[in-house]
C-alpha cells in the first residue's frame, strides 16, 4: 500500500514528529513544524508516540554534524543525530523537508536501535538515501 502524506489532520498547526526509513533501511527523524505533510500511517494508533522523547532517551554514541544554516535553534536535531538518526525539519519556503543534522553514520536495521523505534520507522519508506538527501519532497502530499 502506497503511503499518503496528509497536510490536514488532527495535528495540523502543532509540531508532529515521525520516523521513516530510506531505501537502505537507515532511519530518519522528521518534524512537521505544524504544516509539513505527515504520512497517514503515522497518524494511526500503534505508531510510536512521543518520538523525540523516545529517541533522545537512548544513549548518545555518534558525532553530530549540523547541515546548512537555519534561523532556528538546531539543538534538538543535533540531539537526534547524536543517537544515529538524520534530523529533517519542514521548510515553509522550500515546501520540503530539509536535513538539519546528521550523524557520522546513520543507524540502520535491527540490533542498532530499539525495536519500537525500528518498527515505527519501517512503516514509512522514502525512496532516497538519507545520508545524501539535503531536501526531501514527499510524493502524494494532499
Amino acid at each position: 500500500m502506497k503511503t499518503r502524506y496528509l497536510t490536514k489532520h488532527r495535528y495540523t498547526r502543532a509540531e508532529f514528529d515521525w520516523l521513516a526509513c530510506d531505501s537502505n533501511g537507515r532511519i530518519g527523524y522528521f518534524t512537521s513544524a505544524g504544516a509539513g505533510p505527515v504520512p497517514d500511517i503515522a497518524l494511526t494508533d500503534g505508531f510510536l508516540v512521543g518520538v523525540f522523547e523516545y529517541v533522545t532517551a537512548r544513549p548518545e554514541g555518534w558525532n553530530a554534524v549540523a547541515v546548512g544554516e537555519h534561523s532556528y535553534n538546531t539543538d534538538d536535531f543535533l540531539a537526534v543525530a547524536r543517537r544515529g538518526l538524520c534530523g529533517f525539519n519542514w521548510d515553509f519556503d522550500r515546501k520540503a523537508y530539509t536535513l538539519v543534522a546528521r550523524p557520522g553514520e546513520v543507524v540502520c536495521g535491527d540490533g542498532e536501535i530499539d525495536r519500537a523505534v525500528l518498527a515505527s520507522a519501517q512503516k514509512v519508506v522514502i525512496p532516497t538515501d538519507f545520508r545524501q538527501a539535503l531536501i526531501l519532497r514527499v510524493a502524494g502530499a494532499d
